[in-house]
């Protein structure tokens, strides 16, 4: 009896195996069909029997059913894959990411083929990689985007012939004395940030550039897009107590590199008139700088 539970190869032990193991097992067909798979495969895809994982083809359970052929196309050329990752969607609408090892097996007999492979759930992992590369992009005083951020958007924009748009906030750090302290590392600059943040829309990223420095990187903006970002930016700060500040603006041409654009607005930085800077209440649209 004992003997039927040392080895690998006996039935009993590889099924006891399957049945336990977190990662999913599974046979299919070159024609998408699952012919067996084991409890953890079943869990992945949110299945509770192997009748109902059968009533489906492979490609229905993906993100993206056209991976499949690709998956395919990859497993049938080589005989075997590792680590092909794919989106998959549960039966409860989840989206989960897995990586799939599978190898080609061909019946001796009736020369059929089959495909024996090995599903590794790493939505968690793959989350957490995100969270973290996204850390890296984050000023941690103000929450921001970094130098890095920008550096990276840059390199994708050179792909991208066209203009994109830019402001650039100088921070006075002399006239900032009335800024109350918020029990921040730097509420000055938190400050500002916070303001920014709120007038920044979807196609605007707002970058810490350094110290007394934030630039408000716009996507796919001409001069006219750029002009009501900047017109938004001030009459919003004309009714707020920020600290005292300057802005430029600056658009790159087509094909040009976004630091060009950055460089425009630097030189023609002009104040803004902010309740903090007055001190008084201000009214009324004020003149773009």
């Amino acid at each position: 009896m004992l003997g039927g539970l040392r080895r690998l190869d006996e039935p009993g032990t590889a099924r006891h195996l399957l049945e336990r193991m977190r990662e999913g097992a599974y046979i299919s067909t070159p024609a998408g069909e699952i012919l067996d798979a084991n409890p953890a495969f079943l869990a992945i895809l949110g299945v509770g029997a192997l009748e109902d994982l059968r009533a489906a083809r492979a490609a229905d359970y993906l993100l993206d059913p056209a991976r499949r052929e690709a998956w395919k196309e990859a497993l049938d050329r080589s005989g075997s894959i590792v680590d092909f990752e794919l989106k998959v969607r549960r039966r409860d609408g989840e989206i989960r990411t897995v990586l799939d090892t599978a190898w080609v097996r061909v019946d001796p007999e009736s020369g059929d083929v089959y495909y024996h492979g090995v599903l590794v759930d790493v939505t968690e992992h793959r989350e957490l990689e995100t969270a973290l590369e996204e850390q890296a992009l984050r000023d941690p005083i103000t929450g921001c985007y970094n130098r890095r951020y920008l550096a990276e958007a840059s390199r994708a924009a050179e792909a991208d012939p066209r203009p994109k748009g830019c402001v650039v906030v100088e921070l006075d750090r002399a006239g900032a004395s009335g800024v109350a302290d918020d029990g921040t590392p730097d509420p000055v600059a938190n400050r500002i940030s916070r303001f920014l943040l709120r007038q920044s829309r979807a196609e605007t990223a707002v970058v810490r550039m350094h110290s007394n420095e934030f630039l408000l990187l716009i996507r796919e903006a001409d001069e006219k897009a750029v002009g009501t970002v900047l017109e938004r930016l001030v009459f919003a700060a004309s009714r707020e107590m920020l600290p005292p500040f300057r802005v430029g603006a600056g658009v790159s041409a087509a094909n040009e590199p976004i630091i060009e654009a950055i460089r425009r607005a630097r030189e023609n930085r002009t104040p803004v008139r902010t309740i903090g800077s007055s001190g008084e209440e201000a009214a009324g649209i004020y003149p773009l700088p």
